[in-house]
């Protein structure tokens, strides 16, 4: 089984929970026997921009080479995780610009002509896990965590056929703590072997 991990934070400090999570993340994988890819976004430092020439080649079935391979490495994943801090209640736009660039039209998802969506991503699982600095449980009351819960999941694995097999959301990650870390590190011990089985 392969796994891409899609991995959006400028990490680049002594200090990340989305490190952490990143590296527990691939240990846990490994250990369920998956061949891991991780795709940095950052490191990489991907072209977010959707550009009138991607436009142009795309509609002529060209599609541009660093968007092409993006796309093989999705292609060839049994189980997409994509790994990310909420930033401005959204995406960091990194990754919102990889959606709009790699998630295209004619590779994840078909319009067709009587207005129905042909879902072309279909046989892959999907799992979302995202940080974010405020309190778990304000994010919760005002509606944030099941707002980014959706999008993810309705948004972007379901419109493309992914299945969405789980969702992971932790609070409080502005100040450093090795208890919160510790925290995150347990739940996604307990909950997400469960989720691969």
């Amino acid at each position: 089984m392969k796994a891409l991990i899609i991995y959006s934070h400028p990490t680049g400090k002594p200090f990340s929970y989305n490190e952490h999570i990143l590296t527990e993340v691939q240990t846990i994988l490994s250990r369920k026997q998956y061949e891991v890819t991780i795709r940095d976004l950052y490191e990489m430092k991907f072209d977010p921009i959707l550009s009138s020439n991607d436009f142009d080649l795309l509609h002529q079935r060209r599609t541009p080479k660093d968007i092409q391979t993006e796309q093989d490495y999705i292609t060839e994943a049994d189980l997409l995780l994509v790994i990310s801090p909420i930033w401005w209640a959204s995406f960091p736009a990194i990754l919102k610009g990889y959606f709009d660039r790699v998630f295209a039209h004619g590779f994840a998802y078909q319009a067709e002509a009587d207005g129905s969506v042909t879902k072309k991503l279909t046989g892959k699982k999907g799992i979302f896990i995202n940080t974010f600095g405020n309190s778990t449980v304000v994010y919760e009351q005002s509606g944030m965590i099941e707002a980014f819960k959706h999008t993810m999941n309705q948004g972007v694995f379901e419109f493309t056929g992914i299945e969405p097999i789980g969702y992971f959301s932790f609070g409080e990650t502005n100040a450093r703590s090795e208890k919160t870390v510790a925290k995150i590190i347990s739940k996604l011990e307990e909950k997400l072997p469960e989720m691969l089985k």
